[in-house]
């Protein structure tokens, strides 16, 4: 994470989870969760950002039944509201409503975790 990231998340409660497995269906992803943290907060003066525990990615995801609904895209965390944040196969950070989740709703928002947060931070 570079310094701006760091600094914009300064109020952020970060939980670590150093070591976590995810079955065959998610493994593609596992490679862009090593610069992703998780935890929850404000990320700017009018955003809420919440990025779900590693552990817990797969569970929420086959709870919400993503793969159903969206194509090669995996969710990790919500505003604390109706929008979902996740990472496709490419690696791009996305955003996609909860109600309605479809690929049709997909927005790229970000090209890496940095950019994600300053997207956040940043969204009005």
């Amino acid at each position: 994470m570079n310094k701006g990231t760091i600094e914009k998340l300064k109020e952020f409660d970060i939980r670590k989870s150093e070591d976590f497995e995810l079955s065959e269906k998610y493994k593609v992803f596992y490679k862009f969760f090593e610069q992703t943290i998780s935890g929850e907060g404000m990320a700017g003066e009018n955003n809420y950002l919440m990025l779900w525990n590693k552990d817990d990615i797969e569970e929420l995801n086959n709870d919400y039944e993503v793969q159903e609904f969206l194509t090669d895209i995996i969710l990790i965390g919500s505003d604390g509201g109706d929008m979902a944040y996740g990472i496709n196969v490419d690696g791009k950070y996305i955003e996609v409503p909860f109600i309605g989740m479809d690929d049709d709703e997909v927005i790229i928002i970000a090209e890496n975790f940095d950019e994600f947060i300053d997207y956040v931070y940043n969204k009005i």
